[in-house]
């Protein structure tokens, strides 16, 4: 949780100003992106993730948002899990669940439960997709709509990619969700659950698990050889301040983050977009670590993140990154990758 109250003569300093800086602060990322600087991502390519398919034109973690994601030539399907009470996970994001968007089957809000105290049959019964976002005006329901495991999920792809002849496969950036307060056990479940169900699909190579807990990150390499990590981060411990640090050019603990994820071994910083300019990037680069921002829903700013040299870019509207991304790249230099 952010403090809502800076507790320091300092904070309070920066927080007055920073009110006034939020504002170009959320829209676009800190200076140093420019359109003429000299930076690429790591290996040259540009990698679109669907944020939890398409959560700003299709209800969330759910086959419609997949699809959409697909359709749209996302080269990377983005999804949240959380265990079950019978240990398996299921595709959804919030620890505990949302009865404002998810309907019983008498069409009623369901009592709001953690997941880990549900089945997947009980949360199979749910309707997930029938309520509309309000947050997303643009999100179309789909009536009816049920949760998914994480095997069903890959098994939903993979026929899919086979229907419709894809002939480069879609990867998966797939988090480990774990509630406030989650126990260690509760953590080593959901990275066996998550190994279990990554091996049995034979997917590792196309898959990336990332997760807010850096410590699973590592336990999850040991179990299923091949995969990839990537460590998320967000400002901390109040959003306003970390704005106006940021855009005074200074750390605001995103260096101590990437040295933790060196430490940890992981293959991917994911830091919200607001950290990122060309110079963190090359810093990430030289570690040999990609870069790849969340969750950039303003073309203007995915614009800029592109100039700083990600590795790739999460968003919730996929058919507005892709076409960002095309018209960036068609504006590249002669040579550029």
């Amino acid at each position: 949780m952010y403090k809502s109250i800076p507790k320091t003569s300092v904070e309070k300093f920066l927080l007055f100003f920073g009110a006034a800086l939020l504002a170009v602060a959320v829209v676009s990322p800190m200076t140093g992106c420019g359109p003429k600087l000299k930076v690429s991502s790591l290996d040259g390519s540009i990698d679109l993730h669907g944020h939890r398919g398409a959560r700003g034109l299709r209800p969330e973690n759910t086959i419609p948002a997949f699809i959409f994601c697909m359709e749209n030539k996302m080269t990377t399907i983005e999804l949240d899990t959380n265990l079950t009470k019978d240990k398996q996970l299921i595709v959804y994001h919030d620890s505990k669940l949302n009865n404002v968007l998810c309907l019983d089957s008498n069409k009623k809000s369901p009592q709001a439960r953690f997941i880990k105290d549900m089945t997947v049959a009980q949360l199979k019964e749910l309707d997930c997709g029938s309520v509309a976002d309000e947050k997303f005006p643009t999100q179309v329901p789909a009536k009816n709509t049920h949760l998914i495991t994480l095997p069903e999920f890959f098994d939903f792809v993979k026929k899919y990619e086979a229907e419709y002849n894809i002939k480069k496969p879609h990867e998966f950036n797939i988090e480990i969700k774990l509630r406030d307060g989650y126990t260690k056990q509760e953590a080593d479940d959901a990275v066996k659950a998550m190994a279990a169900a990554v091996n049995a699909a034979g997917v590792a190579e196309r898959t990336i698990v990332q997760s807010f807990v850096l410590d699973v990150l590592p336990e999850i390499k040991k179990l299923v050889p091949g995969v990839r990590t990537s460590f998320l981060f967000k400002f901390a411990p109040n959003k306003y301040v970390t704005y106006l640090k940021l855009t005074l050019g200074m750390d605001a603990d995103r260096y101590d983050q990437l040295d933790r994820a060196v430490k940890a071994g992981v293959d991917i910083v994911s830091p919200y977009h607001g950290y990122v300019d060309s110079e963190y990037a090359a810093a990430c680069h030289k570690k040999n670590i990609q870069i790849i921002p969340w969750t950039v829903n303003n073309a203007k700013a995915v614009k800029m993140l592109l100039n700083c040299g990600v590795d790739g870019i999460i968003s919730d509207y996929p058919d507005m990154l892709y076409r960002e991304y095309w018209v960036w790249q068609e504006n590249q230099p002669e040579g550029t990758p």
